[in-house]
Parts: C-alpha cells; sequence; structure tokens
C-alpha cells in the first residue's frame, strides 16, 4: 500500500513551523486567508459560521450548518479555516488506523457525512483488505471536493481511490434514501466523524450487515479542568435507543485543553 505518512501530508499538510502546543496567532491566520481567497469570501465564511454556532433550534441549526458546509466545500475553505484542522484530522486518522488495522477479512465502510472525503481516501490507501468505501453526503459539493481531494494525489494512488471510494449523494437520515441504499449493500463498518447531528446514531445501524459496527467520532467541550469522561460515556450510551446493540469505548484523544475527541463503537449484541 501507499506510504501512508506522505499521504497524510498531501490530504491535511500543515505549517512547517506548526507546533499544537503553542497558541494559535488567530490574527496572522485570517490575514492570510483574507489575501488567498478574498477579505468578502472570509467574512462571508465567519458570519455563516457565527449564525451556526448561535443557533437557537434544531430547525435553524440544520439549516445554517447545511448553508455553512456548503459554503466551505464550494471555496474549498474546510482545511483552513480553522488552522487546526489538518491537525485535528490527522490526530482522527491515526485513531481509525489504529482501531481498524485489527480487521485482518475483507471490510467495507460506508461514511456517513464523507464531505470532503480524505478520510475516505487515506483509507482506502492505507488498508489492501478495505474493499470499498461509499462516502455519503447530502451536499454536491462535498462530493465535488472528493474528487479534487482525489486530484491531491500521484496517479497510481488516484487510480486506487477511484476504485475503491464511491462518492454518493444523499441523506442518511432520509428514510427513502435509506430503504433505497441498504436494498443494495449494507456495510461491515458504518463511519461518523465528528457529527453535529445526533440523529446518525438512530440511523448507522441500519447501513451495516448483520455482523457490522457503527463507529463513531463525537468532540466534547470540557470546562476548566474538568474529568468528565464517565459523564461523556453515559451520554454515548444514551444515543442509541436500540437494546440490540452494546457500545464500547475505543478511544479518545484531547485536540486542546477544552476539547476532547472520543471514538465510540456500537455492535449487536452476540
Amino acid at each position: 500500500m501507499a506510504e501512508i505518512d506522505k499521504i497524510v501530508n498531501k490530504l491535511w499538510p500543515l505549517p512547517s513551523d506548526f507546533d499544537p502546543d503553542k497558541p494559535d496567532d488567530k490574527k496572522v491566520h485570517l490575514e492570510y486567508l483574507k489575501k488567498k481567497y478574498g477579505k468578502e469570501v472570509i467574512d462571508r465564511a465567519i458570519e455563516l459560521e457565527t449564525s451556526w454556532q448561535q443557533s437557537c433550534s434544531e430547525m435553524d441549526e440544520e439549516i445554517f450548518s447545511k448553508e455553512f458546509f456548503d459554503f466551505l466545500y464550494r471555496n474549498s475553505l474546510c482545511e483552513e479555516l480553522n488552522l487546526r484542522a489538518p491537525y485535528y484530522n490527522r490526530l482522527t486518522f491515526s485513531s481509525l488506523q489504529e482501531i481498524l488495522s485489527l480487521r485482518k477479512e475483507p471490510f467495507t465502510i460506508t461514511d456517513l457525512g464523507a464531505g470532503e472525503g480524505r478520510f475516505d481516501i487515506a483509507l482506502a490507501l492505507s488498508f489492501a483488505n478495505l474493499e470499498k468505501v461509499y462516502a455519503i453526503d447530502y451536499l454536491e459539493s462535498a462530493l465535488t471536493q472528493i474528487g479534487l481531494s482525489k486530484g491531491l494525489l500521484d496517479p497510481e494512488e488516484r487510480e486506487l481511490t477511484e476504485r475503491k471510494v464511491v462518492p454518493v449523494l444523499g441523506d442518511y437520515n432520509d428514510p427513502e434514501f435509506i430503504k433505497k441504499f441498504t436494498s443494495q449493500q449494507r456495510s461491515d463498518v458504518a463511519l461518523n466523524i465528528c457529527t453535529t447531528n445526533f440523529d446518525v446514531f438512530y440511523n448507522a445501524p441500519k447501513f451495516i450487515n448483520q455482523k457490522g459496527t457503527v463507529i463513531n467520532y463525537t468532540t466534547h467541550y470540557l470546562n476548566d479542568g474538568e474529568d468528565r469522561f464517565s459523564a461523556i460515556e453515559s451520554e454515548l450510551r444514551g444515543l442509541i435507543e436500540n437494546p440490540d446493540f452494546s457500545m464500547a469505548i475505543l478511544n479518545r484523544f484531547r485536540i486542546n485543553p477544552k476539547r476532547i475527541v472520543v471514538a465510540s463503537e456500537f455492535k449487536r449484541r452476540e
């Protein structure tokens, strides 16, 4: 398989002087973005992000989230608006590698909310026994970005991902889409990374086969000096209502002093 360190550097590049232990100079980064993308584009991105973060209802949150991420995808801003996004994504991918390396038989993944598809591309290049990744997103702009992400690769790598990574336009919370998609295939792993829509915990099990598992990455906020991991574990257990499934914590890591990412797995009870 491909030299994965090189792939990671292509998909999630970091500045040569990046230091995760140093505070970010957000003002300098903002000026860099305005020079690269234009002041109007960056101001609009920040406006949409603020509207999304301050939304007062689930309906507003869904509307603003869709508008915000569509804008990011159309302007190729997902990996740059937040200076630390590539660093966070590297940590998440490293965790995914560790979890999936335990699989020795051929397997398939359905990624629920694939976005730019960079995790799917990196996984396809990392695991010879990964046969297909179905990269589902409800935004056409996201699927366009999957093609652009493949364009970052060498020809041989790109050819492999064209065979293994299948972009799919659809809403994984829509009953009609779920019925149509799952009538054709169910995967060994349903994957969801850092969702803001927790309906996925209800619908993800519908995308897996009888022996399949659901792997979720969720971000949780911490107060200063707080260790609330047991509470987080209880929160996650409460998100899946199906009594036929059990939950286990697979991994966790801090991305800054106030945020922790937790990898959890749901699978059918034996």
